[in-house]
């Protein structure tokens, strides 16, 4: 038996600018703005925390230079969590699930639904209050999720749990 490997024409490839991507719910950015926004008071409280009890830094510059570079951070970081929500977005085909992200480093996730062995929604106290749901899906080999899909309403959360977890059933059972 002759062992070949012919090549594959590249036109033959579906294109990914083809995918529809659905988008992740607006609640999600709230709930990154509030979460990062409790860290954001923390920072700032330790800083003049700090600042107060070391007497050197009681200085006017040192303090103002401190909260500016402060304020500059926290502003960046709000601006930086609202273009990279434009980004992410999830495809479901028929044999996978696609999940893209990222504003300065994009990426796309494909996770066969012959790979996953399990899935879960969860949610934060902050995802529960603004209706957020993610969904982690699992491959064999670890025990991190292999893609998490955050921003997910409830019930297509739900929705999307139930019907991975029927293919997989299906597809099990098929072999």
């Amino acid at each position: 038996m002759n062992f070949e490997n012919t090549g594959i024409s590249l036109d033959g490839i579906p294109s990914a600018e083809e995918v529809q991507w659905r988008p992740v719910e607006p609640g999600l950015k709230k709930v990154k703005l509030y979460g990062w926004a409790i860290w954001w008071v923390i920072i700032f409280m330790v800083s003049a925390a700090v600042m107060f009890f070391i007497p050197g830094l009681m200085q006017i510059n040192i303090g103002m230079a401190v909260f500016a570079v402060l304020a500059t951070l926290c502003w960046f970081h709000s601006f930086s969590i609202g273009k990279s929500l434009m980004y992410k977005a999830f495809s479901i085909r028929e044999h996978d699930i696609l999940y893209r992200t990222g504003w300065i480093f994009r990426s796309i996730k494909a996770i066969p639904f012959n790979r996953v062995q399990h899935c879960s929604v969860s949610a934060g106290v902050l995802g529960r209050k603004f209706e957020v749901r993610s969904i982690r899906l699992f491959t064999s080999g670890g025990f991190a999720a292999d893609v998490l899909i955050p921003g997910l309403n409830p019930q297509t959360a739900t929705d999307l749990q139930e019907w991975i977890l029927n293919k997989i059933h299906q597809d099990g059972r098929a072999d």
